[in-house]
């Protein structure tokens, strides 16, 4: 049996969630809907920390706070390329935690694994697509 590293899965949950938003923000070059991208990029980060069974929820929490900063990070520098930052105040107040509330949504439900992921994948889906309509996308 191989035995499981957590401070390496920690380690490289955490890194992998703060450059998804890259790979994430070249996706939505194709396609339109980032709720959509975003959520996906951000299941498969998570899905890493499944091995740590204790400790998934709080890993999946902090990966999304990680990912959420690493999004609002590109927020600011695009903003600064177009001169303004203000369309953009609410959507960086509240990125950060809506990205942590649907991390742990998803890994709430994913611990069940089967189905169980769709219901989650679809939750926190949902909750990001509300968020961009509430604060326009």
């Amino acid at each position: 049996m191989v035995e499981i590293d957590e401070f390496e899965i920690m380690a490289t949950t955490l890194l992998f969630a703060f450059v998804a938003p890259v790979f994430a923000l070249l996706i939505e070059q194709l396609i339109a809907d980032a709720w959509f991208v975003e959520e996906i990029i951000k299941a498969l980060v998570i899905t890493r920390a499944s091995y740590l069974e204790d400790k998934f929820l709080r890993v999946a929490v902090i990966a999304g706070l990680v990912f959420g900063l690493s999004e609002a990070m590109l927020y600011v520098v695009n903003a600064s390329f177009l001169w303004t930052l203000e369309p953009i105040g609410w959507r960086l107040l509240f990125t950060v935690p809506m990205h942590a509330i649907t991390g742990l949504v998803f890994a709430y439900f994913s611990r069940g694994k089967g189905w169980w992921m769709v219901v989650g994948m679809s939750l926190s889906m949902a909750i990001h697509g509300l968020f961009n309509v509430v604060v326009g996308q």
